[in-house]
């Protein structure tokens, strides 16, 4: 029915307190993870092949996410993150704020939509392999040039083998954002951004994938913040490159 979401995990709500480490959603039937508001945070999490979105948050979600790995498989997947605060005013406070670092995400439509109001701090992604855009902000009556870099950014990260932007001349449901230009800034230089070089992931094998990146290129990216898992994480991604590969052993990628 609508609205009637089969997320393979749901958060309402849920404070800092929450602990979610070394968890994996694998072809759920809706979002991965959806946090509806709430400071819970998570680490060492992957989210592989959902039928909606990956990630999704709205509703003044203010958590901390490090070592997260978003995987849409080909044909039965929309947004890797999917991202409000609150569509009917998209100034409500508090307003969804949050903070992730080493993100990996590969893909099949697009890599993520940042809309209605949403804030946040993005830092050390890869994303790769999205044949829409990899990055599509939208706003009703939010002013996305004052929110971006001071409240809404996506620095020191790599974007590989994504397709084009959306026309910024049209004002159409999937560009409502009053003409904002996407690539414009995701390529500024003081962003940091790399497009177009290959981290060289393992395997993107929606069967046995290994995401551990070779090429040593996203070395020497942000410093997350104190209170972060891992303060010594600079690199760009879930993994560093040619190190250990934390999703062995417990994770599994079977066909259903």
């Amino acid at each position: 029915s609508v609205d009637n979401e089969l997320n393979g995990l749901t958060l309402a709500g849920c404070g800092s307190g929450t602990e979610i480490s070394y968890v994996q959603i694998h072809r759920g039937f809706d979002d991965g993870i959806e946090f509806f508001g709430g400071t819970a945070g998570m680490d060492h999490v992957i989210i592989s092949g959902s039928t909606d979105d990956g990630l999704d948050w709205d509703l003044g979600w203010r958590g901390d996410v490090q070592f997260l790995v978003i995987h849409q498989f080909p044909g039965i997947g929309d947004n890797g993150i999917e991202a409000d605060n609150l569509g009917s005013n998209e100034a409500a406070t508090p307003r969804s704020n949050p903070r992730l670092f080493n993100v990996t995400m590969v893909g099949s439509a697009r890599g993520m939509v940042l809309r209605e109001g949403t804030r946040g701090l993005l830092r050390n992604f890869i994303i790769q392999d999205f044949a829409s855009e990899a990055v599509d902000l939208r706003a009703t009556t939010n002013d996305l040039s004052t929110e971006w870099p001071s409240q809404l950014s996506i620095e020191n990260s790599f974007f590989f083998n994504n397709g084009a932007y959306d026309d910024e001349t049209t004002v159409a449901a999937d560009n409502d954002d009053n003409g904002f230009d996407e690539q414009a800034a995701i390529e500024d230089a003081a962003r940091n951004n790399t497009v177009g070089t290959d981290p060289m992931l393992g395997s993107t094998s929606v069967t046995a994938p290994n995401y551990v990146p070779a090429n040593t290129a996203v070395n020497s990216q942000a410093t997350p913040p104190a209170g972060f898992v891992d303060t010594a994480a600079t690199y760009a991604g879930a993994f560093a490159p040619g190190g250990t590969n934390w999703a062995a052993g417990w994770s599994a990628f079977p066909a259903n």
